[in-house]
C-alpha cells in the first residue's frame, strides 16, 4: 500500500492527535477544514512579493549568496513513492512550498515563512522541510512542477510582529494626522540542519502507526481538555455519540 501524506501534517497534526492523522492518511475521516485567519495569508503573500527575485545578501546578510524564487502561483511538489527500510508500505509526499533560493553554485535552498516564534517547534518544522526536500530531489515525473533539484540548505525565515505603529503625516498647519498603521517586528533567518537519517527514522515511526490494524485511541487529556481527549475533534465525536447525536 502507498500512503499520500502532506508535509504540513508532520508539523502539527501528527503530534496533536495520532488518531486523526491515521484516519486522514487512510482516507476514512479527515478533519473538517478549520478557518484560517486572513491576516496570516495576507502577511504570507506580502512576504513572497517582497522576497521574489531579491538577493539574499540584500535582505538577510547571514545567508549564502543567491536569489529568492517566490512566484505568486502556488508551488506544488510531489515525490515518487518512498520506500522505508523495514516496511512494505510506501509513502508519497505532496505539498506546497513557500520559497526556494537558488545559490551561486546552482544548488538550492528550501525556505518556509513563519509569522511567530519557532523555538518550541523547530523539530516539527524540520520534518516539514525535509519532506519538501525529498519531493524536490525525487519528484514524480508526471505531476511535479519542479525538479529534480539539488538541495543544500533548509531554513525558516521568521517574521514576528511585535509592535503596532500609527503612520502619520504633517499638515501645513503643523498638525499630525493618522492615515494608517503598520506592524513592526523582527525578521530572522533560522537555518535547519539536514539529517536524512533522523527523517527516515521519523517516517518509520509514521508507518508503524499507519500499518496498524485499527486506529489508535484519541489523544490523551491535556491541561485544556477538562478531562476529555486532548483532541477537540475526537472529543466532539465522543460527546456526540454519548448523547445519541450520532447513531452507533
Amino acid at each position: 500500500r502507498t500512503f499520500e501524506l502532506s508535509p504540513s501534517d508532520f508539523a502539527f497534526l501528527y503530534e496533536e492527535c495520532r488518531r486523526c492523522f491515521f484516519l486522514k492518511a487512510h482516507k476514512l475521516l479527515p478533519r473538517p477544514r478549520a478557518p484560517f485567519p486572513s491576516i496570516f495569508g495576507t502577511i504570507d503573500a506580502q512576504m513572497k512579493e517582497y522576497f521574489e527575485a531579491g538577493k539574499t545578501s540584500d535582505i538577510l546578510a547571514d545567508m549564502k549568496p543567491g536569489f529568492f524564487i517566490c512566484p505568486k502561483e502556488d508551488i506544488w511538489v510531489q515525490s515518487t513513492p518512498l520506500s522505508v527500510p523495514g516496511h512494505s508500505a510506501k509513502i508519497v509526499l505532496r505539498g506546497m512550498i513557500d520559497s526556494l533560493v537558488k545559490f551561486e553554485d546552482n544548488k538550492y535552498g528550501v525556505i518556509d515563512f513563519k509569522t511567530a516564534s519557532v523555538d518550541k517547534h523547530l523539530d516539527k518544522y524540520s520534518r516539514q522541510l525535509h519532506a519538501y526536500t525529498f519531493c524536490l530531489e525525487n519528484p514524480d515525473p508526471e505531476k511535479a512542477i519542479l525538479g529534480p533539484l539539488e538541495i543544500s540548505d533548509l531554513a525558516l525565515i521568521v517574521y514576528e510582529p511585535m509592535k503596532f505603529t500609527a503612520v502619520r503625516w504633517s499638515n501645513s498647519d503643523r498638525t499630525s494626522t493618522p492615515i494608517g498603521g503598520r506592524l513592526d517586528g523582527g525578521l530572522v533567518h533560522v537555518p535547519v540542519k539536514r539529517d536524512d537519517g533522523k527523517f527516515y527514522a521519523f517516517l518509520s515511526e509514521v508507518l508503524d502507526l499507519l500499518q496498524r490494524d485499527s486506529p489508535p485511541e484519541p489523544a490523551p487529556p491535556n491541561r485544556w481538555s477538562r478531562g476529555g481527549s486532548g483532541c477537540s475533534y475526537c472529543q466532539y465525536l465522543i460527546n456526540a455519540k454519548n448523547t445519541d447525536q450520532i447513531p452507533s
